[in-house]
């Protein structure tokens, strides 16, 4: 099973902190999980992705048409 995590960006704040934490436990329990930044990628970028979690960049205004396809084209590379 996947999981994929929407956020704003993966800057400064307990969110991310967070985020990363539920990621470890869900991996250690079979699940597949990535990350979506819908503004910026942010400083716990890097982190994400050191410890084997994919990071990926939308940058675009939200709520626009262009946005909701290609959040949908996102999740239908990573479903396989």
């Amino acid at each position: 099973m996947r999981v994929l995590g929407i956020i704003p960006h993966l800057g400064v704040g307990g969110v991310q902190r967070q985020m990363l934490l539920a990621f470890r436990g869900l991996r250690e329990r079979g699940f597949a999980c990535e990350v979506c930044c819908l503004d910026y990628e942010g400083l716990h970028a890097a982190r994400f992705r050191d410890e084997g979690f994919p990071v990926h960049l939308l940058s675009f205004g939200r709520a626009s048409i262009p946005s909701d396809w290609s959040l949908f084209g996102l999740c239908r590379r990573i479903a396989g």
